[in-house]
C-alpha cells in the first residue's frame, strides 16, 4: 500500500472516530471518478486529489441515524483505495468519461448546473448514469452545490441504470443537506429503490414522505408490480383511493401489470372500469397493458376486443395480440396478424418475431419458422437472441428432428444458456431420446448445477426409454446433492377471489373435497375411452421416490 493510501485511510479513519458526518457523499463518488473512471496511469496523483478532495470536508455534527450510511461510505473509500492496482490492470476494459467541455464553460455562469444540461438537451439524449454522475462531480468541482433538481435528475439515472450503490450516496447527500424531505427528491427515492429491487428501503422512504403526490404513489406500486407482488400493488391503490392524489395513465398500467401477475381477471376488469371512467382507456400504452393482461388471465376474446378498438397502435400493441395468440396456441391467427403488421408498413422488432416463432413452436410450423428465422436475420437485420433460438431448438425438438435441433444448438453465434439446453432436453423425454437427453442435460448442469429440474427431466427420461439403473442412478445423486424438486402452483378465480394450491399440499381443510373432484374427473375421462401416458406421468417427492401424476 502506497504512502497516499495510508494517508487516505488515516484520514478516514479519524473521520469515522469523529463521528463527523459532513457532505461526504463526495468522498465515495469522488473517489469512483479518481480510481475508476480516469486512467489510472498515474494513481499517486489521482489519490493526491483524492486528499485535496478531503481536505475541503469540515467535521460537523450530523443527524441522528446517519451513521450507518456514512460507515457504508467509509467502507466504499476504503474498497476503492484496495483495488486501485487491480482496475489499473484492467483499464484497458473501462470507458474513458466524456469530457463536458462544451457544457462546463456554462457551469461556471449557471446556479443550477443539470437544470442547464436538461435544458441544452445532453441529459435527455444520454441515459447513462457514469456520464450523469460525470456532470455532478464537474459541477461540484466548480464549487457549486447539489439542489433540489440536481439530485433528483442523478437519483433519476442510477434507477435507469440500477446502480445501487451510487443512489444510496445520492440518499445520503439528500439526507444530509436535509433535501430528502422534499417531494421530488423523496419521489425520486422511491423511483430508485423500487426500479432496483429495494422494495422495504422503497417502503419505508415512502412512508416517511410528508407529502405524496401521484408520482410517488406509481413509482412504489409498479416496483410492487415489478415483483410480482400483486397483492401489495391493490393495498397501495386502495389506499390511494383515500388520498388526495388521484391515479393517472401510468398509475393504472402498472396495476394491471400487477393483475397480470397474479393472474387476476376480476381486479383487471376493475381497472378497466377505472380507465374508461379516467378517460385513460384510449391511451396506447393503457390499451397495451390491457390487451396484456386479459390475454394471459385467459380472455383471448376481451384481448382482441380491446385490440380492435385501440384506435392508435404502435409495435408493442401488435406484439402484445401477436403474443396473445402464441399464448393460447392460436398460431393460424398470430401469422395472420403478423401479416397484417408487415401490409401496413409496420416494422417489427425482435420481440415480433419471438412471438411468431412461439406461434409457430406451439402448432408445429417447421417450415413457417425457418422461414421467418431467415427473415427476421436476413431481411430485418435483426440479430437473433437466446430466446428465439430457444424457440427454434423447441420447434424442432417438438416435431421430433432432434438431430437438427442438435446440429443448431452447435452452429449458434453466442453460447446456448440453460433455457436452450432444457428445451432440448423437454423435447427428448417427449420423445424418449436418452442419448440427445443425456447430452443436453449435462451441458444444462454445467451452467446450472444445482437445478433440480434437470435431474427430475433426466430421470424420467430414463424411466420411461426403460433405463431403471440410470434414473436410479439419477436420484440417488440428488439425494446426495440434497436438491429437491419445487413445488408446482395452480390458482383458480372464484366469485372475485384467486385461490392457489400447491402439488402434495394437503394444508388446504378442503383437500378431500378436492381429491374427491380430480378422482371423479379422472374416472369420466377414462369412461369416455382416454387412455393416460404415463411414461412422461413420473415425478420425484421430497425423499427421491417416483410418485405417479395420474
Amino acid at each position: 500500500m502506497s504512502y497516499f493510501q495510508l494517508r487516505i485511510i488515516t484520514r478516514l479513519s479519524h473521520c469515522v472516530s469523529r463521528r463527523f458526518h459532513s457532505p461526504t457523499y463526495c468522498i465515495s463518488l469522488q473517489f469512483n471518478t479518481l480510481l475508476a473512471h480516469k486512467p489510472c496511469t498515474a494513481s499517486e496523483e489521482s489519490l493526491e486529489k483524492a486528499l485535496e478532495i478531503l481536505d475541503l470536508i469540515s467535521p460537523q455534527p450530523g443527524k441522528e441515524g446517519s451513521g450507518n450510511k456514512h460507515m457504508r461510505l467509509i467502507e466504499g473509500c476504503m474498497e476503492a483505495l484496495i483495488k486501485t492496482d487491480s482496475r489499473q490492470e484492467k483499464k484497458g476494459r473501462l470507458r474513458k468519461p466524456k469530457e463536458p467541455t462544451a457544457i462546463s464553460d456554462k457551469i461556471s455562469k449557471r446556479s443550477v448546473a443539470f437544470s442547464g444540461y436538461e435544458k441544452d438537451g445532453y441529459y435527455k439524449n444520454n441515459s447513462d448514469a457514469n456520464d450523469a454522475l460525470t456532470f455532478f462531480f464537474h459541477m461540484r468541482k466548480q464549487g457549486m452545490k447539489p439542489d433540489e433538481q440536481t439530485l433528483s435528475s442523478v437519483l433519476s439515472a442510477c434507477g435507469s441504470e440500477r446502480v445501487y450503490n451510487l443512489g444510496t450516496q445520492l440518499h445520503a447527500i439528500s439526507v444530509h443537506s436535509g433535501l430528502d424531505l422534499c417531494i421530488s427528491i423523496g419521489t425520486s427515492l422511491v423511483n430508485f429503490y423500487s426500479k432496483c429491487g429495494d422494495l422495504d428501503e422503497a417502503y419505508q422512504v415512502f412512508e416517511g414522505l410528508l407529502e405524496k403526490n401521484v408520482v410517488s404513489w406509481t413509482a412504489l406500486i409498479a416496483g410492487f408490480a415489478q415483483q410480482g407482488q400483486g397483492e401489495r400493488c391493490w393495498d397501495l391503490f386502495l389506499r390511494m383511493q383515500f388520498s388526495l392524489s388521484r391515479p393517472n395513465d401510468f398509475t393504472y398500467a402498472s396495476l394491471l401489470k400487477a393483475c397480470t401477475g397474479i393472474g387476476s381477471l376480476a381486479e383487471g376488469r376493475v381497472i378497466h372500469c377505472h380507465t374508461i371512467k379516467g378517460g385513460f382507456h384510449s391511451y396506447t400504452h393503457v390499451a397495451n397493458a390491457l390487451i396484456t393482461m386479459y390475454a394471459k388471465c385467459g380472455s383471448i376474446e376481451e384481448a382482441n376486443y380491446m385490440f380492435e378498438e385501440t384506435e392508435i397502435r404502435d409495435v408493442i400493441s401488435w406484439n402484445a395480440m401477436i403474443m396473445a395468440y402464441a399464448h393460447h396456441g392460436l398460431g393460424d391467427e398470430a401469422l395472420y396478424l403478423f401479416r397484417e403488421m408487415e401490409k401496413r408498413a409496420i416494422e417489427p422488432d425482435a420481440i415480433t418475431f419471438l412471438g411468431v416463432l412461439s406461434s409457430c413452436r406451439h402448432v408445429g410450423l417447421v417450415e413457417e419458422g425457418w422461414h421467418y428465422f431467415y427473415s427476421m436475420v436476413c431481411e430485418h437485420k435483426i440479430d437473433p437472441g437466446l430466446d428465439h433460438y430457444a424457440c427454434m431448438v423447441d420447434l424442432l425438438g417438438r416435431a421430433g428432428l432432434l438431430d437438427q435441433a442438435k446440429e443448431f444448438i452447435r452452429s449458434m453465434p453466442i453460447l446456448p444458456n440453460a433455457v436452450v439446453w432444457g428445451s432440448l432436453l423437454s423435447s427428448c423425454r417427449l420423445h424418449g431420446d436418452a442419448r440427445i437427453g443425456s447430452w443436453a442435460a449435462q451441458h444444462r448442469l454445467l451452467l446450472e448445477p444445482g437445478c433440480s429440474a434437470t435431474y427430475v427431466q433426466l430421470a424420467n427420461l430414463y424411466a420411461a426409454s426403460g433405463s431403471w439403473e440410470e434414473a436410479a442412478r439419477v436420484r440417488k445423486l440428488m439425494r446426495e446433492k440434497g436438491l429437491r424438486t419445487s413445488p408446482g402452483y395452480s390458482w383458480i378465480e372464484v366469485k372475485n377471489r384467486v385461490y392457489k394450491f400447491k402439488a402434495e399440499d394437503r394444508s388446504n381443510p378442503r383437500w378431500v373435497e378436492m381429491i374427491w373432484v380430480v378422482d371423479s374427473l379422472v374416472k369420466q375421462m377414462k369412461s369416455l375411452g382416454y387412455v393416460p401416458d404415463t411414461s412422461l406421468g413420473l415425478d420425484l417427492n421430497e425423499e427421491g421416490g417416483f410418485i405417479d401424476c395420474y
